[in-house]
């Protein structure tokens, strides 16, 4: 359940989506995550979470939400297959490229990452 204690609040539901937890849990078919000023406030089936007037919905029907994913074993700063080569890049064009590598792992899902490099 869900209290509306912050009438300002910055309030997102993602709803109708396939909710896994990464816990073990039952897998939730038609689920909402309701996110409160980058919160999660509440999760549950649709018939289950009380979502205040003011929040914004978006419809991830078809979709499935879980937790991020987590990679152990990283080499975001490989940009070249020689490590000579990564180490003659100019520091500027270095940096652009290990932060492309992080976008794109973020894009994937991956919220943490160990740079084992």
């Amino acid at each position: 359940m869900y209290r509306d204690d912050h009438p300002q609040a910055r309030r997102i539901a993602f709803c109708c989506g396939r909710i896994i937890d990464g816990c073990g849990g039952n897998v939730i078919e038609k689920g909402i995550v309701l996110v409160e000023n980058d919160a999660i406030k509440a999760v549950g089936p649709v018939a289950q979470v009380i979502l205040p007037a003011d929040v914004q919905r978006i419809d991830v029907s078809g979709k499935t939400i879980l937790p991020g994913l987590i990679d152990a074993h990283v080499h975001c700063g490989n940009i070249c297959l020689s490590m000579a080569d990564t180490a003659a890049l100019p520091p500027a064009v270095y940096v652009h490229q290990v932060t492309r590598n992080l976008e794109s792992d973020l894009n994937l899902g991956f919220t943490t990452l160990r740079d084992a490099g």
